[in-house]
């Protein structure tokens, strides 16, 4: 009889506890579409530490939330890894990640690649008060410019006018660039516009600039460069693509942008029409 008694115990203990799982567990999943467990894990190839689009400590970034965001929606973790781009490009050709996150649109001959879902939008920035309309680097001639590191082996019509300029320099670190611009020792930068204003909001904060300073002005010399994740598993980069376009009809992909730059709209983004195309 006792151990009747404790049998029958231990299985009305069992329900119980597993009624309360159950319980509990939508709520640890509501957010997922199809209340899929992440049990799964994708290796992801992130680019080394560029701010605001992937932070230093590897934790969060433009880029890092776009993607976690896409493959959550598919059902997956990730297992982040950050190389430099070469090194990337060669870890997916050795399988030894499921996705590369930024691969140019050359890379198409090797691997099964994304529609586009991230754009390094490379401007001309100067200050308001300067009166000189720029339309091309040619007119650019005769001025102080600062760009990104290598930006001339980058960008060929850059490299072709780079010895015409009365001072040109490249830095690594990019917030040197807002400081630059603002202490007036150039005339103009040439570097993506989200990372700009990341820089130049930091530098408000750490009263290296006044917040009082003059305001500027962008002049779009060239389309923004769009990059894709890229797969070797056709079949994945499928899913992907549809959870890619399910967070930009469900508002999640314009959210996780305009956290990093305002002033986006899926109204005027040509990844919009890249979405698009996947109908």
């Amino acid at each position: 009889m006792i151990k009747t008694y404790r049998a029958k115990a231990f299985i009305a203990m069992s329900t119980i506890s597993l009624l309360m799982l159950c319980a509990f567990a939508p709520a640890a999943y509501a957010d997922h579409p199809m209340g899929i467990k992440h049990d799964k894990v994708l290796r992801v190839a992130f680019g080394v530490e560029r701010p605001p689009f992937v932070f230093e400590d590897h934790e969060s970034g433009l880029e890092i939330d776009l993607i976690r965001a896409i493959t959550h929606h598919m059902g997956y973790q990730i297992k982040p890894i950050f190389v430099p781009n070469a090194r990337g490009y060669r870890a997916l050709k050795n399988h030894e990640v499921d996705i590369y996150t930024i691969a140019s649109k050359e890379m198409a001959a090797d691997f099964a690649l994304s529609a586009p879902y991230i754009a390094f939008d490379n401007v001309i920035i100067a200050r308001a008060d300067n009166p000189t309309p720029i339309n091309s680097f040619a007119d650019l001639k005769g001025s102080r410019l600062a760009a990104f590191h290598n930006a001339h082996a980058y960008i060929k019509a850059l490299g072709a006018v780079k010895d015409e300029l009365s001072f040109y320099v490249e830095t690594p670190n990019q917030s040197t660039q807002v400081l630059l611009l603002y202490k007036n020792r150039v005339d103009y930068l040439f570097c993506d516009k989200i990372i700009f204003e990341y820089y130049r909001d930091r530098a408000f904060e750490q009263r290296t600039i006044p917040k009082d300073g003059f305001d500027y002005k962008i002049h779009r010399i060239r389309a923004p460069t769009y990059y894709s994740s890229a797969f070797n598993d056709v079949a994945l980069r499928d899913q992907y693509n549809v959870a890619f376009k399910a967070i930009i009809d469900n508002g999640k992909f314009e959210s996780i942008m305009r956290q990093y730059d305002p002033s986006f709209s899926m109204l005027t983004s040509p990844l919009a029409d890249f979405a698009k195309a996947l109908d």
